[in-house]
This record gives C-alpha cells, sequence and structure tokens, in this order.
C-alpha cells in the first residue's frame, strides 16, 4: 500500500508539474484575400444568422439547432448551438462592431467541456482586395492546460479557419458577380432572428407617424420600467400597412425585449411578437423622409426574384438623432420579411 500511494504521490506531482509549465493561454489566427465590397463582406461577418453560411464546422451535424436572442448585428446579440458530440453545445455572443471593420465575439463553450474564447474578425484594403482575418485567442485553467502540451492549438484550429476563410472568399466574391444594385442600394439576403417587442400600435395618417412615434416612446419607457424590463436592441419601427393613396399606415413603434412571462396589454402599450424569417436587408443613411427610395428598391427586388413579402416592414434605428444632428450619419437598417 506504501508503494502505491508513493507512486500516486508521484503521478500527482507530475500533473502538477505538467500544469506550471504547460501553456494557458493561446492565439491562432489565419488571413484570406477576398475581391469583394466591405459591405457584403461584413453582412457576413457582423450576422450571427450568417455564420452558418460559411462556418467551416457547419458539416460536422447538419441537424444542429441554431437559435438566436436579441438584434442580430448589434453589441448583446446571441446565437446559441445544440447538437451530436462533434458541435457541442455552446453560445456566441457579439461583443464590439465597428462598421465595415472589425467584429469581435465571445464564444462560450458549454458541452463536451467549459471554456471560453474571444473571436476577432478584421477587414482591412489590399491592393485591389480586402484581406479579412479570423482569429481566436482562449485561456485553459489548470488542469486542462496539460492537453496545451500535447496538441497543438494552432494546427488543430487553423485548418477549419483556413477552410472557413475559403468559404466564406467564395461566397462573398460569388455575391459580387451575382449581386447588383437596387436604386443605388445594395440588398443583402439574410434571416430576421425574430423576437418580442414592447409596442404602441395605431392605424394613422402618415403626417402624424412622427408625432405618434415621440409620444409612444415616453409610454414605452414608463411601461419598462413598471414593468422591470431591459431593451435588448435599437427602437423599431414595425409598419404592417403603407396606403400611399390614402396617406395611412398601419404602424407600431417598438423596443424589443427578452422576456420569458406573460405581460398584459395597458394604456395601449402591448407586446408584439415577429417570427423567424428569410429577409431582405438594407443598411439605410440619410433622414427618415427620404427613405421612400430604399423601399422602392425592396419592391423592384422582391418581384424581380419572384419572392412573397410578408409582414410587418422592420426599420431599426441605430442612431439616436439626438446625439447626431448630421442626418447623413443617421443609420437606418430596413428589413423586408420574404418567402
Amino acid at each position: 500500500m506504501k508503494k502505491v500511494l508513493i507512486v500516486i504521490g508521484i503521478l500527482i506531482l507530475i500533473v502538477v508539474l505538467l500544469g506550471l509549465f504547460a501553456p494557458k493561454d493561446y492565439t491562432v489566427a489565419r488571413s484570406v484575400k477576398i475581391k469583394a465590397s466591405k459591405e457584403v463582406v461584413f453582412s457576413q461577418l457582423s450576422l450571427l444568422s450568417n455564420f452558418n453560411n460559411w462556418s467551416p464546422w457547419k458539416d460536422l451535424d447538419p441537424n444542429m439547432v441554431t437559435t438566436y436572442e436579441g438584434t442580430d448585428g448589434t453589441p448583446g446579440a446571441k446565437s446559441h448551438w445544440e447538437g451530436n458530440d462533434s458541435v457541442g453545445k455552446g453560445t456566441m455572443e457579439l461583443k464590439r462592431i465597428v462598421p465595415n471593420d472589425t467584429v469581435e465575439t465571445t464564444i462560450y463553450f458549454i458541452e463536451p467541456w467549459e471554456s471560453t474564447t474571444e473571436s476577432f474578425y478584421a477587414i482591412s484594403e489590399s491592393g485591389d482586395s480586402l484581406n479579412v482575418t479570423w482569429s481566436f485567442t482562449g485561456h485553459n485553467s489548470f488542469p486542462w492546460n496539460i492537453m496545451g502540451l500535447f496538441m497543438n492549438m494552432d494546427e488543430m484550429l487553423g485548418k477549419d479557419f483556413e477552410k472557413g476563410l475559403n468559404r466564406l472568399k467564395t461566397l462573398t466574391e460569388k455575391q459580387m458577380t451575382e449581386n447588383k444594385t437596387y436604386r443605388g442600394y445594395n440588398i443583402t439576403e439574410t434571416e430576421y432572428a425574430g423576437g418580442n417587442f414592447i409596442a404602441a400600435r395605431k392605424v394613422l395618417k402618415m403626417e402624424e407617424m412622427g408625432k405618434f412615434f415621440g409620444q409612444s416612446a415616453q409610454d414605452i419607457g414608463s411601461f419598462m420600467k413598471k414593468n422591470k424590463l431591459e431593451q435588448s436592441g435599437p427602437m423599431t419601427g414595425l409598419f404592417y400597412k403603407w396606403d400611399e393613396q390614402n396617406k395611412e399606415t398601419d404602424a407600431a413603434f417598438a423596443a424589443p425585449v427578452a422576456i420569458s412571462n406573460e405581460i398584459k396589454k395597458d394604456n395601449g402599450i402591448e407586446v408584439i411578437k415577429v417570427d423567424h424569417s428569410k429577409a431582405l436587408k438594407i443598411e439605410y443613411y440619410g433622414g427618415y423622409e427620404q427613405s421612400a427610395e430604399a423601399h422602392y428598391a425592396m419592391d423592384d427586388y422582391i418581384k424581380e426574384k419572384g419572392l412573397t413579402q410578408i409582414a410587418p416592414v422592420i426599420e431599426e434605428y441605430l442612431t439616436d438623432p439626438t446625439s447626431e444632428p448630421d442626418t447623413s450619419k443617421w443609420l437606418t437598417n430596413i428589413i423586408y420579411l420574404v418567402q
């Protein structure tokens, strides 16, 4: 028994020593040159719903289930995946976004083991192409860091990164040859994650919309404070009807929220749910009154492609007009749900 204890003690000592000298931190990075516009590439990198378009791991489990939380393309949005033993289970969260430049995410692996990794995408110009870099930085605590002595993370993940970036290159360069502008706007085919909104909805004359949205913002804020709700994305306009002939619209001004319990309608404020759907998106810069041409561009695209539009039309207001006086810098995501 004494010899057994000595052997066990030596093994424990070896493990501790290995843990002391084994690296705990790792970094993996790969790059690819892509002949495409920054807007087209950035759309694939910044929208969680587009990741599976080029992911190097999507083939490991065709039946993997992915769900989305929050407003896709904005910090705080999350995708949750769960699949077979090859892909495991985890969450990817958007942390920081610099338009057409950088995307930072945190990946929380839950199964088959728990760990956290920071992921970065960077876009830079390189002659007539773009240089796109994908990198991981991670930390393996003791005793998991011992695996670093026997596995080369750079070699193991590097091949996957190269596979994913080459898929991204093929996808975006194909989009550049196929895509054309509509009335001067680039239209991106994507997916809308869906979600719940605290909203005020009304049928009204178009000329009354500004006043209605302003009052609704105050009412929504009071409602959310009363019900202890947190806003999970930008203020949003939901348009169920747009009758130009009679100058009338059925519209809702809304704040996206994550809710798990039933909330009752109060003083005209209610919960509106918008389902996950295939979608078209235009990133529109400019004053709200000048956005009509972007909507006409959507109509042209839908007609040309033979698609069917699903209500509502969605406008995500990403810029606060009270803090940015220059209307040319106001960014609105115009989203049409289609099938």
